[in-house]
């Protein structure tokens, strides 16, 4: 099975939350594996240019830690993503929006192969990608285990429902394949 990294579609069409306080919510509540329940009507979303609402993707850039859906994606993809993490509903203009963050972890990669980028032996990132032969297929989105700061990836299932579901907003880029 292939393993994809995500990133927006659109680079210059991000959402942001519209208090600049709340970046300290999804960076510490939301994001590194963490989830907190938080109220979607105290969480508004901004985009730059309101005019630029129409345009907005089906997956709207927030965060790299997570998935923000529209309701036509947030529908599509919630069942195939439950046991991997939480939704919580914010707003964007007063439509519903619904963010996703990451809690599954997996020990996916084999160390023995893998080059990673080190500084003072911490492991910053990943050069080269090799994974271990395991069972993924229950985990469509998930956190690498031992690499702090990576962000979550996804596997050819998401991929492929993205796809059939004709879902916008991200494109994806293949890291390796499970063994």
């Amino acid at each position: 099975m292939n393993v994809f990294s995500f990133t927006p579609a659109n680079e210059s069409l991000i959402v942001r939350p519209a208090d600049e306080s709340n970046f300290s919510i999804i960076y510490d509540n939301l994001s590194k594996g963490n989830f907190e329940n938080i109220s979607g009507d105290k969480f508004e979303l901004v985009v730059d240019k309101k005019e630029l609402v129409k345009n907005l993707p089906d997956i709207p850039w927030l965060y790299p830690e997570g998935v923000l859906c529209r309701m036509r994606a947030y529908e599509a993809l919630k069942g195939l993503l439950k046991g991997c993490g939480d939704w919580n509903p914010m707003t964007l203009y007063g439509e519903t929006l619904y963010y996703f963050s990451v809690t599954r972890t997996l020990d996916i990669l084999d160390s023995s192969r893998t080059k990673f980028i080190e500084f003072d032996n911490v492991i910053l990132g990943v050069k080269d990608y090799a994974f271990k032969n395991i069972d993924c297929k229950d985990s469509p989105i998930f956190r690498m285990e031992r690499i702090n700061g990576h962000y979550p990836v996804v596997t050819q299932e998401f991929v492929d429902k993205i796809h059939s579901e004709n879902l916008s907003g991200l494109k994806f880029k293949q890291l390796g394949a499970v063994t």
